[in-house]
């Protein structure tokens, strides 16, 4: 009786273990600035266990939680979920509710295709192998109340996001418009994975987190891997940046040459002379 006991507690150990392993492992990290939700600026995940690393930089403002996928290393925000292809010519441009615009900067025509789900997984819109010429703006408008998954995929990978509908929008439903012109992006950038050595990871792993923010400081997070978990940072202001200057010459008649030197550290984002 014992022995079977024994047997069936490895086997739902082993069975749990597999599950975990199959399911996503989520890590939702969060910031805090002058007891206020802060953005960060870039997040870094390091294996201790087996000295491997993953870099989020570039990370799209404004968002005060990060979900990251690190079973698939891929990131949630504002932008949602994306698959790495960096360096490649497809640029979100904006995320708006009812509005997603995404700008193909390649040299050559490509296919595309397009889908929408909702959050039950259904289908609900697509096109498929859709010739894109060189500078095209794909236009996507979502005239429905709801979250949905929209996926972009071409010959260079694949791009998903999550995307607010509008249920107020003028023209209900979804549709697609697909124009030339170059539009600037109001700050949405891609969200890079640097990745030294690829980052891997086994349940029971000794993860590090350490999230960065311009100006600030916090420290880092350290934990096992056992399943999703959320991870906070408070931040702290780091050494006040001083603009400082010298010259070698100070009074004297005009016409006068005066050679300024800078003395400034901790990088002032600017400053002032003013005589």
């Amino acid at each position: 009786m014992k022995t079977f006991t024994r047997l069936l507690a490895i086997t739902l150990s082993v069975l749990i273990f597999q599950a975990l392993q199959a399911q996503d492992i989520f890590l939702t990290v969060s910031g805090e600035f002058h007891s206020e939700s802060a953005s960060i600026d870039s997040i870094l995940v390091e294996n201790i266990s087996n000295n491997t690393s993953i870099l989020f930089d570039s990370l799209p403002p404004g968002l005060q939680d990060y979900n990251i996928n690190l079973t698939r290393q891929a990131f949630w925000g504002a932008t949602g979920i994306r698959h790495s292809i960096a360096g490649k010519p497809f640029q979100p441009v904006v995320n708006f509710p009812g509005l997603l615009r995404l700008a193909y900067r390649g040299k050559r025509q490509v296919p595309l295709d397009i889908t929408v789900y909702n959050l039950l997984g259904e289908k609900l819109y697509a096109i498929q192998r859709k010739q894109l010429l060189p500078n095209t703006t794909v236009s996507l408008h979502l005239g429905l109340s709801g979250i949905f998954l929209v996926r972009f995929i071409s010959p260079y990978g694949e791009l998903a996001f999550k995307m607010l509908g509008s249920g107020i929008a003028v023209k209900k439903g979804i549709r697609a418009e697909f124009s030339g012109g170059n539009y600037l992006s109001p700050g949405l950038k891609n969200t890079k994975e640097l990745q030294n050595g690829g980052f891997n990871f086994d349940l029971g792993d000794s993860l590090r987190v350490t999230a960065y923010k311009k100006g600030c400081y916090s420290e880092s997070e350290a934990f096992k891997i056992e399943g999703s978990l959320a991870v906070h940072f408070f931040f702290r202001e780091g050494l006040p940046p001083v603009a400082d200057f010298t010259a070698d010459i100070t009074s004297g008649k005009p016409p006068l040459t005066v050679t300024f030197t800078n003395l400034s550290y901790n990088d002032p984002l600017f400053w002032h002379w003013d005589f």
